[in-house]
């Protein structure tokens, strides 16, 4: 990258004590991991990026701790959903949510309840794109707020689309901290929860996260065939009558999900 007005060449690169240095090395471990499939172990980034072990460990510490990487086994590492969004949004402009948007739309016209689009972070599943009915809601979910995925039913419905074993490990990382009396919390009762989400295709959470509120939610894939994202819609249990049942609600999530990840793969 040139710098305009420069008139040297001595920053065409980081020397050793530049502060921008560290920077250079963590994007070089993030180019290389991505070149990998976006799995890796320490050993092969070291020999990818020809970088020393000690560097490649703390770079990989780093964005770890930030969420831009998890660890899915000894030594290994693989880009997670915060870092693969973080790209989409640099070099698509904010893609997902802006592909969303219609789907959303129509969901909300459809059940004339709030929507949300929402993605899998750590544990946790992150608000990306809602849109408001205008009614009264007890449960608030704004955007870049964070619920964890085990209780929601944005989380189960990507958790279900995951690979078991990552699935088991976002479950046993989890607190698992009951929200009301009705949220399940037991590692048995969870896999067995997944597993009826995996069959039917969507999720079903009533009361688990706030009392009165019901949520269906299903999932989003992108073009290779991996959960990217879940939509749901939310609404109080006391305005699900006949007209706007769970059954309606479902039939209308599950087929704008589906949409959207139509459109993903016709985007990508």
């Amino acid at each position: 990258m040139s710098v305009v007005g420069s008139t040297t060449d001595n920053s065409k690169a980081p020397g050793p004590r530049s502060p921008n240095a560290s920077l250079v090395k963590s994007l070089r471990v993030l180019e290389e991991l991505g070149d990998a499939g976006g799995v890796a172990t320490v050993a092969e980034l070291v020999r990818r990026t020809e970088l020393d072990r000690t560097t490649v460990q703390r770079v990989l510490r780093t964005l770890h701790g930030e969420r831009y990487l998890q660890r899915i086994g000894r030594g290994e590492y693989a880009i997670a959903s915060r870092g693969y969004f973080l790209g989409r949004r640099l070099g698509r402009g904010d893609h997902l949510a802006l592909t969303a948007e219609p789907v959303l739309a129509r969901l909300l016209a459809r059940t004339g309840e709030a929507v949300h689009l929402a993605v899998l972070d750590g544990t946790d599943v992150e608000c990306v794109a809602r849109l408001d009915s205008g009614k009264m809601l007890a449960f608030n979910f704004p955007v870049g707020a964070r619920i964890p995925a085990f209780c929601s039913s944005l989380g189960r419905a990507i958790l279900s689309q995951l690979p078991p074993d990552q699935a088991e490990l976002v479950l046993k990382l989890t607190g698992r901290q009951a929200f009301t009396e009705q949220t399940i919390t037991s590692m048995k009762g969870l896999r067995q929860e997944l597993e009826h989400v995996r069959q039917q295709g969507y999720s079903l959470v009533e009361s688990e996260v706030e009392r009165g509120v019901s949520s269906a939610a299903a999932p989003v894939t992108g073009p290779g065939g991996e959960a990217v994202a879940a939509i749901n819609v939310v609404v109080p249990q006391a305005r699900i009558d006949s007209k706007n049942g769970l059954d309606v609600l479902i039939e209308a999530v599950t087929t704008e999900a589906d949409s959207l990840s139509r459109e993903l793969v016709r985007a990508s």
